[in-house]
């Protein structure tokens, strides 16, 4: 029997993220879906048509505006690959900032685009986006357009969790492996960590733990396809 492929993710991208792994690994092996977290969305209080740029780091942020159908859309600066391909689905002319808050950082500051800009993000941030950006220039704004709340996982989830059976766990974010690891997970578990951050958040020695090449999705799905190619 293969290992299960737990996925914590919100539902929306779980399944998204679940289908890549089908179609990666070529056969069907067992999901189980059960977020760790839940996004929703808050009312963006600012005037969007005022900025000359919108800084995205999720696909949350990019749900949470509803843009006026007459106004001119503003170029969008997305995190990653996926986040840009649904802003230009959106009908914004979007560009891709590399995978991470480092790259992000690092495209918009070559671009040097006139501002202002506003950062989109969750309650919780990670990166420093705005600080770097004010620091090397930019005129940057920044506005909470969802929250993450948290949520248990229900009996069976945590016996797969904390059970013999083998299994495979994809960590997506800091926040998310320090929730996991409240359930004790079973020292024979394979963790798949989008980036070292995530992995050192994961104590050492507990499990076997694997970084994906880039802190994307398709790149932890390649991670994970990899696991059981292995079996």
């Amino acid at each position: 029997m293969p290992a299960t492929l737990l996925i914590t993710r919100p539902r929306g991208r779980a399944e998204r993220f679940a289908r890549d792994c089908r179609q990666l690994i070529g056969h069907e092996i067992p999901i189980l879906i059960a977020p760790v977290v839940r996004t929703i969305a808050q009312t963006i209080k600012a005037d969007l048509t005022a900025y000359r740029g919108l800084i995205i780091t999720s696909e949350a942020g990019l749900n949470a505006i509803d843009w006026p159908a007459a106004a001119p859309r503003p170029v969008v600066y997305a995190v990653g690959s996926h986040t840009a391909k649904l802003a230009r689905a959106a009908g914004f002319d979007a560009i891709d900032g590399g995978g991470d808050a480092d790259a992000l950082v690092a495209t918009i500051i070559a671009a040097s685009p006139i501002g202002p800009l506003l950062h989109l993000h969750g309650s919780e941030t990670r990166g420093d986006i705005r600080a770097r950006l004010t620091d090397a220039g930019l005129h940057v704004e920044a506005c909470v357009a969802y929250r993450q709340q948290d949520v248990e996982l229900d009996g069976a989830t945590i016996a797969l969790l904390q059970g013999p059976a083998p299994v495979v766990l994809p960590v997506f974010s800091v926040r998310s492996a320090l929730r996991l690891l409240k359930y004790r997970s079973a020292p024979t578990h394979h963790i798949v960590a989008i980036s070292d951050a995530v992995a050192r958040a994961w104590p050492p020695d507990t499990n076997p733990i694997h970084v994906a090449e880039c802190p994307t999705a398709i790149s932890m799905a390649q991670s994970v396809a990899a696991l059981y190619e292995e079996d």
